[in-house]
Order: structure tokens, then sequence, then C-alpha cells
């Protein structure tokens, strides 16, 4: 029984542990988000309109929200990035994006956007993982409190079983219920 307390303090820890992971992994990917999202929504504006002359790229997806599902939104900026790389490679010169920063109007490379997607998709796999380490976290908790529940309902019959009828320490004897 002390081997499982031990095994169930370890597991309490180690949920913890994942649940602070799990937090900061969705703190992380929401932060690549909003450093993201308004690229995307720029970049497809600003490109729309230098890809008629640019064969195989009209092609542009349509600007998902924020909160689309994150393999899909991913498709849709790995997407432009590559419109991007096409009308780049068509132009003598690289073409940028204005992006508003606070009061500055800053433009945006090409290789920067396909950096805030790496970033993105980065964060993405990470929450993906935090998810999956914290769901087994948990599932082994719940394992390891069905072992004590039933070790613990299985008690007072075991221990009662170890005393004469009459005893008076079989009156001190602990009840657990199933509930």
């Amino acid at each position: 029984m002390a081997e499982l307390r031990d095994r169930l303090i370890a597991v309490h820890s180690d949920n913890l542990t994942e649940a602070n992971n799990l937090q900061r992994a969705q703190e992380t990917r929401d932060a690549a988000l909003k450093t993201l999202h308004p690229l995307v929504k720029q970049a497809r504006t600003s490109l729309k309109g230098l890809v008629e002359d640019v064969p195989g790229a009209k092609a542009l997806p349509a600007l998902l929200p924020a909160n689309s599902e994150p393999q899909k939104y991913l498709q849709a900026a790995n997407d432009i990035a590559e419109v991007w790389a096409k009308v780049n490679a068509s132009d003598a010169e690289p073409v940028t994006i204005p992006i508003l920063v606070g009061q500055e109007t800053v433009q945006v490379t090409q290789a920067a956007f396909v950096a805030a997607v790496v970033a993105f998709s980065s964060a993405v796999d990470t929450l993906m993982t935090a998810r999956s380490a914290e769901a087994l976290g948990r599932k082994t908790r719940d394992s390891l409190h069905k072992i004590a529940k039933a070790k613990l309902i299985a008690y007072p019959a075991a221990a009662k079983a170890r005393l004469a009828d009459g005893d008076p320490l079989r009156a001190t004897i602990p009840t657990f219920s199933n509930g």
C-alpha cells in the first residue's frame, strides 16, 4: 500500500507539471497566432492584386478566422507563403507587405512571414504533445485511484479477518463505501 501511495504522490506531482506545461503551450500557441493572423490577412490582401501576372499563383486560399482548426489554418498560411514565393520569383524585387506595429508601418518579407508560420506550427505541435501528455497523466492517475479505492474498500474485511470476534480493535476499523 505504501508503494501505491508513493506512486500516487508522484503521479499527482507529474499531473501538476503536465497541466502547467499545457497552459504554457496554449499561451505560446495563442501568442504565435496573434503574431501570424494579421500577417496572413495582410499578405492575402496584398498578394491578391499581384497574382494576376503570376502563372499558377491565382489560388490564394480564403481567409480563415483565427479560431479555425490549426491544421487548416496552417495549410492556408503555407499556401499564401507559396504564392508569395511565386510572386517574388516572377518579380525583379521581392515583395514586402506593410504591417502596422503600434504607430509604425513595418515592411514584412516573405522569409519573416514563413518564420511566423513555422513558429505557429511549432507551437501547435508542442500544444498537441502537451495535451497528449496531460491526458495520459490523468488516465494514469485515474487508474491508480481505482486500484487505491479497491484496496480501501477491501481493507475493513481483511483487517477484521485478522482479529478475533469481540476484539475491541474491530470497532475501530473504518469502513469505506463504494460511492
